[in-house]
């Protein structure tokens, strides 16, 4: 559980589930945190896992997101593309139970969610529920 923290102006991403797992990540809970300026707020990514290795009951809920895609470090780094609060890359796994739950981005840079490196959309099991996105909030603090 993470609950309460603030990150602020974070180079890469805040809060990353990621890996070549052996047995994955089961009741993984980031809730009522801020974050601002940061590259991104929330990855996922599983390479190369073992067998029904995944996702399990993970969540990212009640979050609030200012600027993420708009600080320092997404204005230097080499992939400026995937600067967005939310980030999914390799997802190579069948197990994928995570919620992204009424959390507010405010004033990021132009999309909520960032796919790469071999994964082109989200999976059913990356649930999207009542978030409030308001991108492109000029001087938002």
């Amino acid at each position: 559980l993470v609950e309460g923290c603030t990150f602020r102006g974070v180079y890469d991403t805040a809060y990353t589930m990621q890996g070549m797992p052996a047995c994955g990540w089961k009741n993984v809970h980031v809730r009522k945190c801020r974050f601002e300026e940061c590259t991104q707020a929330f990855e996922i990514w599983c390479k190369d896992p073992a067998p029904g290795c995944g996702f399990e009951n993970c969540s990212f809920t009640d979050n609030v997101c200012v600027r993420v895609g708009c600080g320092w470090g997404a204005e230097v780094r080499p992939n400026r593309q995937s600067a967005a609060p939310l980030l999914v890359y390799w997802l190579e796994t069948d197990v994928v139970d995570i919620l992204v739950a009424r959390n507010k981005f405010l004033g990021f840079p132009g999309k909520l969610i960032h796919c790469g490196k071999g994964t082109e959309s989200l999976p059913a099991g990356y649930r999207l529920v009542d978030n409030e996105n308001a991108p492109h909030l000029e001087g938002m603090r």
